[in-house]
C-alpha cells in the first residue's frame, strides 16, 4: 500500500524494531517501505533513501555486508541528482561517506 500515512507507519515501524535490535524483523518492514517508496517517489527521492539506509544497516546487523554496501550507496549519478533535486540528499551523503570512513579506519587498525 503506498498512502503517505501507511508508509510513515511502516517506516516508523521498522525504525522502532531496529532501535530494539530486532534487525531481522525490521528488515522486512523496511524492505516494503523501500518498494513503496521507489514505486511511488522514484531511486532517488530523500525518503527512499533514507529507506535504503535503514535497510543497509539491518542488513549489516545481520551479516549481509555485500547486500548492505549495495543498498547503502547510491551510484555517484544519483548522488549528485539527489543533491540537485533533494537539498537534505547532500547531508545524506555526507553522513553515509562518515560511516563508511569509520568502518575504513576500523579494518586498517
Amino acid at each position: 500500500n503506498q498512502h503517505p500515512d501507511t508508509m510513515i507507519s511502516i517506516y516508523n515501524f521498522a525504525f522502532l524494531l531496529k532501535s530494539m535490535e530486532k534487525f531481522k524483523e525490521a528488515e522486512e518492514f523496511f524492505r516494503e517501505h523501500l518498494a513503496a517508496c521507489r514505486a511511488r517517489h522514484g531511486e532517488y527521492h530523500q525518503e527512499t533513501v533514507d529507506s535504503m539506509v535503514g535497510l543497509a544497516e539491518c542488513l549489516e546487523e545481520c551479516g549481509k555486508v555485500d547486500e548492505a554496501q549495495e543498498l547503502g550507496f547510491l551510484p555517484s549519478e544519483g548522488r549528485l541528482k539527489l543533491e540537485n533535486e533533494h537539498p537534505d540528499g547532500t547531508d545524506t551523503n555526507y553522513s553515509l561517506a562518515d560511516k563508511s570512513m569509520k568502518k575504513f579506519e576500523e579494518a586498517e587498525e
